[in-house]
């Protein structure tokens, strides 16, 4: 069986897809729970099973493990669902830390798939901002040039910080 803190992995790798997919149909309506069917479900795990092959910063044994493993879909859905339902507030909560660029659309679709999924788990699910840091930067080492992981990193570290000063 494998350890839960894989199956999560897999479902944020998979929630990454999803709202990188959303984004680039045009980011409208929100994807319910509803429309995040069995299959839709298996789409992402499939996808996801295939990623970072050939990539230095995956080992071999992660991407087995990860193809092996089972999603967790309540996670899944839980981020997919609410980060399409609170993408505005999720983007106003973003933008600040964007000192560089004047608006949410000069970030690529990737990292803003990943900044929007961590944002989301960390204030809304309640998931301890060390986890929800080192998960989805891990999940940006599969994608990421190493530039854009440290800025994810630093994205959702303020984030955590946000409301707690």
């Amino acid at each position: 069986m494998a350890e839960a803190w894989l199956t999560k992995r897999l479902a944020r790798l998979m929630a990454v897809q999803a709202l990188y997919s959303w984004d680039a149909e045009g980011g409208g309506a929100p994807w319910p729970r509803e429309r995040l069917t069995p299959e839709v479900v298996a789409f992402f795990r499939e996808q996801a099973a295939g990623e970072g092959e050939g990539e230095d910063s995956v080992t071999a044994v992660e991407l087995a493990e990860l193809a092996a493993a089972k999603e967790d879909r309540k996670l899944f859905r839980s981020i997919v669902a609410g980060a399409t339902v609170e993408c505005a507030a999720l983007d106003a909560l973003l933008l600040p830390f964007f000192t560089r660029m004047p608006n949410q659309n000069q970030i690529a679709m990737l990292p803003r798939a990943i900044l929007r999924a961590g944002a989301f788990e960390v204030k809304s699910l309640g998931t301890p901002p060390a986890v929800v840091i080192a998960e989805y930067a891990r999940v940006a080492e599969l994608f990421c040039a190493q530039d854009e992981v440290g800025f994810i990193h630093a994205v959702l570290d303020k984030v955590a910080k946000t409301g707690k000063e």
